[in-house]
């Protein structure tokens, strides 16, 4: 078997912008963190200027479709098609419409973001998308009403010392996701080549196996969850086109 050739910007780039005619979608995903203008300290989930606040803040004022778990409120369905969301930690994810080229998707995004900067404005705390989060601490991070999240820190508890980090990832990292339409084997291999080319999960810095230029990456190396590991904490992420309607 030969071996692929090396890629270029053309075929980095190529994944994330399909051809007008194509059928292919791509979507944005994007964390944010609600943090203190001053200390930087991310905000509680509870409490009147918390982040529990500020959602159903969203579904008051911009309308749109709840969804609950444990009976709480954790994400809401805009009109427009996109998507706010509760992530670990107390993290607000907005998930963008499937458009046809990464540019789209990332014009919905920025616009999106904006009202919700200004509208958890209201409440004190500031928007802050993607990385990791310095100033605050695991200890003072509150647990929200996500049943997921209960099934990932069994897991990674599991997993003895190459879990023991998953908490900081889960608490304190922002993420930032483009997902890919795939039409086939082919296109499959394809995007997988530009994920694993582009992805966050860096060469290491020395010699040393723990020394990752992704803290995200580190924090669970070798777990096997989505954003978590040498192979799954990729920017983007493929899947099967929709079906039409």
């Amino acid at each position: 078997m030969s071996r692929p050739q090396p890629l270029g910007r053309a075929d980095l780039l190529a994944p994330l912008t399909p051809a007008p005619d194509a059928s292919e979608r791509v979507g944005v995903e994007v964390e944010c963190a609600l943090l203190d203008p001053v200390t930087g300290i991310g905000a509680r989930y509870s409490g009147p200027r918390g982040v529990r606040a500020v959602r159903a803040a969203v579904l008051e004022r911009w309308g749109g479709e709840p969804e609950y778990d444990t009976r709480q409120l954790t994400g809401v369905r805009l009109p427009g098609g996109g998507s706010v969301t509760l992530e670990h930690g107390g993290r607000i994810e907005y998930s963008s419409m499937p458009a046809p080229g990464v540019g789209g998707a990332v014009d919905e995004v920025r616009a999106a973001l904006e009202r919700l900067a200004d509208l958890a404005a209201g409440f004190g705390p500031a928007l802050v998308p993607g990385g990791n989060l310095p100033f605050g601490r695991l200890a003072d991070v509150e647990r929200v009403p996500m049943t997921r999240g209960a099934a990932m820190r069994r897991y990674f508890a599991g997993l003895g010392p190459a879990g023991e980090r998953a908490p900081q990832m889960m608490a304190l990292s922002l993420s930032t996701r483009a997902t890919l339409d795939f039409l086939g084997p082919e296109d499959l291999t394809r995007k997988l080549r530009m994920q694993t080319a582009v992805a966050p999960r860096s060469p290491r810095c020395s010699s040393t196996p723990r020394c990752w230029k992704a803290v995200r990456a580190a924090c669970c190396p070798t777990a096997a969850g989505p954003g978590c590991g040498r192979t799954r904490s990729a920017p983007a992420c493929c899947r099967p086109p929709c079906a039409p309607t």
